[in-house]
């Protein structure tokens, strides 16, 4: 073999200079401009400016007005911002891909330099006849579309089994402050998603809104968000109501590798059926979330025994859970749970705590284990096809609950539950004038996570999903809007 001798002097000085002009203008990065009202698509990227912005998102995404032949040259490159004004952006043609989005963009970017579509004001996007979703991202990676994008199934054709938002086959993608309207229960009798996750790396779905995603049959594959196959995905601050399902992480098909790392965190999930559920899963984190006016806040869903099929290792810890007409958590399934962890939780107002679907309800931390909750007002504590228990005899004949700071049946004292403020009153007047004495709980919590950021995973916190106080949750500091489907709220049955 060959090497090419060592430079140095002038020469290495040059070759380096040379090296670093070529790696500046690979990283250059442009702001693009698109303007529905004003833009012209003629403009070449070169000269494209605000004040000669495109007209239409095609000639960003592809480079061209004509999907079917894309210039990759001429369209946003990695690094590339595309701020679109407000307006409605039409797409009249037809794709009938349940992966490949109508903007799904010719270019891709790279780790630290996406292509990011940004929405300035209202963006809505309507596409009649796409029979595929409308943004995301397949076999592109790193493209993030940012803003308030509102996809709505009332003006845009999708086929079964997708969604209006598709991340497929791609490292880095994401949907950041969208607006997603599911128009109730689809035509067909396959999954119908908000926006779904596949194959993807480390991607995300936050400050989203996503309302009235249901199925025909009413089963939780009506789903806001749904991840198959996907590896480190982040599902945060989002609001989500109105919906079979809120998020879903589902299925693992044709590959070895198990659906590892999904965080589920600071959500708002209003008026689900199922609002979280897991099945084929392997450490997920779901913390810190508000679910209320619901039927089931939790299902375990224990899909086959096979390692990659089941909740493995998953934790549900520090969420709020209020007001559940059919039960807080469901064991679903079979026997296969593994090292499941439910812990540090505030379940209020659920006709039962926990309902198992099938076989006798587990004992003990190889299964589900339940330490630090605080319950209150409830129904049935437990029941299964093996009976029904109250919480006395669940902990004697499971040993769940008892581990210190044990778990509690007190009433907590939320800072305004009728407004949807349901933080933990702290002390009289504190956080909120209702606010009579602090709430039980306070101290019940284990700091799995490190969620106060003093460096321990073993000092005490309250319970439940605020535990600074100032957290977040949800997509706006609104809330959620009223689900439109005819469940309503979880009021008890």
């Amino acid at each position: 073999m060959t090497t090419a001798p060592r430079t140095s002097g002038p020469g290495r000085a040059v070759i380096v200079a040379c090296l670093l002009a070529v790696a500046s203008g690979a990283s250059a990065q442009t702001t693009l401009y698109v303007d529905g009202a004003r833009g012209d698509d003629r403009v070449p990227r070169a000269s494209n400016s605000a004040a000669t912005p495109w007209r239409t998102l095609g000639r960003a995404a592809w480079g061209s007005t004509d999907r079917t032949r894309p210039e990759a040259g001429e369209a946003a490159q990695a690094g590339d911002t595309v701020v679109v004004a407000a307006g409605t952006y039409a797409f009249d043609g037809r794709i009938g891909n349940r992966w490949n989005a109508v903007y799904n963009p010719v270019n891709q970017g790279v780790e630290g330099r996406p292509i990011t579509f940004r929405a300035t004001g209202v963006v809505a996007l309507t596409a009649p006849q796409a029979a595929a979703p409308v943004i995301g991202c397949h076999g592109r990676s790193h493209v993030v579309w940012e803003g308030r994008f509102t996809l709505d199934e009332a003006q845009i054709a999708i086929t079964p089994d997708t969604g209006v938002a598709v991340l497929h086959d791609a490292t880095g993608c994401g949907i950041d402050g969208a607006a997603i309207d599911g128009n109730g229960p689809s035509k067909w009798n396959d999954n119908h998603t908000g926006v779904r996750v596949e194959a993807c790396r480390s991607c995300f779905v936050r400050r989203t809104e996503i309302v009235d995603v249901r199925h025909p049959r009413g089963s939780h594959n009506g789903s806001a968000v749904m991840l198959y196959n996907s590896t480190d995905t982040l599902v945060e601050q989002n609001t989500i109501s109105g919906v079979d399902n809120g998020v879903f992480i589902k299925g693992v098909f044709g590959v070895d590798a198990p659906q590892r790392g999904t965080v589920v965190r600071h959500n708002l999930l209003v008026d689900c059926g199922e609002c979280v559920t897991v099945s084929d899963s392997r450490d997920a984190r779901i913390y810190q979330n508000v679910i209320r006016d619901a039927r089931f806040a939790l299902n375990l869903l224990a899909r086959e025994a096979g390692a990659n099929f089941h909740p493995s290792g998953d934790w549900f810890v520090n969420n709020t859970v209020l007001n559940m007409s059919a039960a807080c958590v469901m064991l679903g399934g079979g026997d296969w749970h593994e090292r499941v962890r439910l812990w540090n939780n505030v379940f209020a107002r659920c006709a039962r705590v926990v309902v198992r679907e099938n076989g006798r309800l587990p004992a003990g931390p190889d299964g589900v284990d339940w330490q630090h909750n605080v319950y209150a007002d409830f129904g049935t504590f437990a029941e299964g096809p093996d009976g029904r228990r109250g919480f006395s005899q669940w902990r004697r004949d499971f040993g769940h609950d008892q581990a210190a700071p044990a778990s509690i049946t007190s009433a907590p004292a939320f800072a305004d539950a009728a407004a949807g403020d349901l933080r933990p009153c702290i002390g009289r007047g504190t956080p909120a004038p209702g606010c009579r004495a602090g709430s039980a709980g306070l101290g019940v919590g284990q700091d799995l996570l490190d969620l106060d950021r003093d460096g321990s995973t073993t000092n005490a916190i309250p319970a439940g999903a605020y535990v600074s106080g100032d957290e977040t949750i949800g997509s706006t500091p609104a809330g959620a809007r009223a689900g439109r489907g005819p469940r309503g709220a979880g009021a008890r049955p």
